[in-house]
């Protein structure tokens, strides 16, 4: 029998009683186990880390604030519900940047805190990090390092600036396996915008409009030259390209998998303070791990 699920009204009483609580909720179990993974370097933390799913925030809560469904939704809710109360040292509520932070100012609400980057998994998104998993840990084939590294970079940023234009144009498809769409040329990874352009309109039937959707890729590309890679490339894509390029270039065949390579990263966050930055700069005093 699954643990019942606690109420916002639950919360509210017990960090009124308990103001000694220090929790932290997150969109889901990868997320949580990042997060507790790093905090076991922090001496004496407090801190305990659950996924928004073990707390009841029902559609109506969702509807009250004008949030669409989703994990992330419901932990911005949670963070609005409980925001009016006098206990606001007792939690975090943590969400991933996404696409938000293009498109505006990300939102200030007491207790909710944006990720560092687009995602926790952005921390990653290091040339040292993604060495150390294709071809340390997976043992991948990789013989001209920065070659394969450029394009890796590339791939990762073509895609996203793909979310972005569809964000951009409000328009919405389920993103494709990028398979198909791309191949290994010696140690450069190529990978088919065109293509995957259109396979991606075909979802949403706007192929008629693909160079209103190829200006709008175009346009947020060029900004990816001067930006911080961790800030333009999504958590999803960056696990699917690492799968795919462990499985191309010839790596262990275990480590070619999404949920393989998210456990990895639980294991390598274990000495990432940095992922822990925005907790101790949030957005008061009373916030600081201790």
């Amino acid at each position: 029998m699954s643990k019942p699920r606690r109420t916002v009204s639950e919360l509210r009483i017990m960090y009124s009683l308990e103001p000694s609580c220090r929790d932290i909720f997150v969109e889901g179990a990868s997320d949580k186990a990042i997060l507790e993974s790093s905090l076991r370097k922090v001496v004496g933390h407090r801190y305990k880390v659950y996924e928004v799913g073990s707390i009841e925030v029902p559609s109506s809560l969702l509807v009250k604030h004008q949030l669409t469904e989703g994990n992330k939704q419901r932990v911005m809710a949670l963070a609005r519900e409980l925001s009016s109360d006098s206990s606001q040292s007792c939690y975090f509520c943590m969400v991933d940047r996404d696409l938000d932070h293009w498109f505006g100012e990300l939102e200030l609400t007491r207790g909710l805190v944006w990720t560092k980057y687009c995602s926790i998994e952005s921390h990653f998104i290091t040339e040292e990090k993604i060495k150390e998993i294709l071809v340390v840990l997976a043992n991948s084939k990789i013989h001209s390092w920065r070659d394969f590294y450029l394009s890796f970079l590339k791939t990762l940023r073509s895609l996203y600036s793909m979310r972005l234009a569809l964000r951009e144009l409000n328009w919405y498809a389920s993103f494709l396996p990028i398979k198909k769409c791309t191949k290994r040329e010696s140690d450069i990874i190529v990978f088919d915008l065109e293509s995957y352009s259109t396979r991606l309109l075909n979802e949403c039937r706007m192929t008629h409009l693909k160079h209103i959707f190829m200006q709008s890729i175009i346009k947020w590309d060029c900004l990816a030259d001067n930006q911080d890679s961790r800030n333009f490339i999504h958590g999803h894509d960056f696990l699917n390209l690492l799968a795919w390029a462990i499985d191309n270039y010839g790596g262990v065949r275990g480590f070619a998998n999404v949920q393989v390579l998210e456990r990895q990263l639980i294991v390598l966050a274990h000495d990432m303070s940095e992922i822990l930055e925005v907790l101790y700069n949030a957005q008061s005093e009373t916030y600081a791990i201790s």
